[in-house]
């Protein structure tokens, strides 16, 4: 047996409505979501064990840092991004585990990635 809602469910306040929205500006587009999409960093080589690995940072905003958390989320390494092209980041001294990269500019995250230390 099929249900079926009651004929109020359909009435004109629910058409008036959703045409409402559906003329509003009110709506998300595909361009708008992917940019304000984070990227993705890649550091290679992960998993690491020489105590450097190497990035391309893929904005050059005046004032970008790359900062590294660990897996409780505790920042642990802050560092300035010195314009465009590879750049090596310093992780000597940095135990074994899973750790976040993100670049930051201000309160902005540029992009994000996963670094692996043996």
């Amino acid at each position: 047996m099929l249900d079926v809602a009651p004929a109020s469910f359909f009435g004109p306040a629910a058409v008036n409505q959703c045409k409402r929205y559906h003329d509003s500006q009110n709506t998300v587009g595909v361009q708008e979501h992917l940019a304000s999409a984070t990227r993705e960093l890649v550091l290679w080589p992960s998993p690491t064990n020489n105590g450097q690995v190497w990035f391309n940072p893929p904005s050059e905003r005046k004032g970008s840092m790359l900062q590294v958390h660990d897996g409780n989320g505790r920042l642990i390494r802050s560092v300035p991004i010195r314009g465009r092209g590879t750049q090596s980041l310093d992780v000597s001294g940095l135990a074994s585990g899973t750790y976040t990269a993100t670049l930051m500019v201000g309160a902005e995250t540029i992009a994000s990635g996963r670094l692996v230390i043996e």
